[in-house]
């Protein structure tokens, strides 16, 4: 058509008479624009045909509470939704935007998207378009909202009523116990859930609680590698709204160990055993085991190393004494003390009764005991006196133990 143009423009310019020159410039210019009107729809269907993304809103629902929207992808290629706008049609603008269970939609599939309704939307018309997880608006359709419950939602809301700190040896178990109550007007899920001061989630659990009523769970928990205080959060996620209901922060004590072998698995491994003192290999305990002994004054010691200040704040041992007779004995102790060098910065005495025979207990002692750098002495002296009768004759049968023994500090 261009060079067409050209040509009778160069024939004007040879002799035609300017009003036929005008009349033959209205006429191109009017097939010009014949010509591009015809031309135009077949630009628009080939853009169409060039569009991958395409939802259509066939049809939707409306209950109580809730919009059911039935979209089929009309496209020719996956879309993921995961968004519902509900707008003003007098505006255009967003008065609501529901997140939906994303959903991803081959050409040609028709699904369902259950849109639950805000609390506060009022009956009247509005607009619904569908999102795209990009972001993009990729259908719309006109609703008339005019059938809402003015019902309250049956919502469930928990709160946590009760919960305590932890305490143990680096690397141990401990437990979180926890009370929870559900102060909405429906039953609902809580999902409870403990995370440490590094932002992870070490335990969960999930409770059903009716309405109005409390439940109680046990986690279990790793303690931290390295001993100190720290402070972890006990969370109550509602299943029902997505959100976390109630949080509250407690307190992780970890203390570090500083006797080794304490079980005596290890044999005599870093102790130091003066006779009769032995290690029960069998029982995995340290002994004395005699007869016909007399008086004794021995230990069992172990020396421990501390690189920084720290505080020592528990003390533990189990512990087993018998004489036979119980009457030859005038007295009968375990002496324990923490030692640096020749001072004694600590001790504490657990004495046998005889009409406590045999002796045997679980012994913790609670320290605030402050070290500064150095070495010192954890020593657990057995010290028994006998009665001499007219005879001369000695105890008959002497048997103490001592296992499990711990020394726990604090930084």
């Amino acid at each position: 058509m261009g060079r067409v143009i050209i040509l009778i423009i160069a024939n004007v310019n040879k002799g035609i008479s300017p009003i036929i020159a005008t009349l033959l410039l209205i006429f191109i210019a009017t097939v010009a624009v014949v010509l591009i009107w015809f031309w135009l729809p077949s630009l628009r269907t080939e853009s169409r045909g060039s569009v991958s993304v395409l939802l259509k809103i066939e049809a939707v629902s409306v209950s109580s509470n809730s919009l059911t929207l039935y979209v089929r992808n009309i496209g020719n290629e996956e879309i993921k939704i995961d968004k519902v706008s509900i707008e003003d049609p007098a505006t255009g603008l967003s008065k609501y935007i529901v997140d939906v269970d994303p959903m991803t939609l081959k050409p040609g599939q028709l699904a369902t998207v259950n849109v639950p309704l805000p609390p506060s939307i009022q009956s009247g018309k509005y607009t619904l378009r569908v999102l795209s997880t990009s972001g993009i608006s990729i259908a719309t359709y006109a609703v008339d909202i005019s059938s809402i419950s003015q019902q309250p939602l049956q919502l469930p809301l928990f709160s946590i009523v009760s919960y305590n700190n932890i305490s143990g040896v680096v690397g141990s178990t401990g437990y979180l116990v926890v009370r929870v109550q559900n102060t909405g007007n429906g039953g609902g899920n809580a999902v409870l859930r403990v995370i440490d001061n590094n932002g992870n989630t070490v335990d969960s659990m999930t409770l059903f609680i009716p309405a109005g009523q409390t439940a109680t769970a046990t986690l279990t928990v790793t303690l931290p590698p390295s001993a100190g205080n720290y402070t972890w959060k006990i969370q109550a996620l509602n299943l029902n709204t997505t959100r976390v209901d109630d949080e509250k922060r407690f307190t992780v004590s970890v203390y570090g160990e500083l006797i080794k072998n304490g079980d005596f698995s290890q044999n005599s491994t870093y102790w130091t055993l003066e006779k009769p003192w032995s290690v029960d290999t069998s029982l995995q305990l340290a002994r004395i085991y005699l007869t016909d002994t007399g008086d004794i004054s021995a230990s069992i010691s172990q020396n421990f190393t501390v690189s920084s200040a720290v505080t020592l704040t528990q003390l533990k041992l189990s512990y087993y004494m018998y004489a036979d007779p119980p009457g030859k004995v005038s007295s009968l102790q375990l002496v324990i003390s923490i030692e640096r060098g020749s001072t004694t910065l600590w001790s504490q005495t657990i004495n046998w009764k005889q009409n406590n025979n045999p002796a045997q207990d679980n012994y913790t002692a609670r320290l605030s005991l402050q070290l500064v750098p150095g070495t010192y002495t954890l020593r657990i002296k057995a010290l028994l006196d006998v009665k001499k009768d007219q005879g001369g004759k000695t105890l008959k049968n002497l048997d103490i133990r001592v296992d499990n023994v711990s020394l726990l500090y604090a930084p």
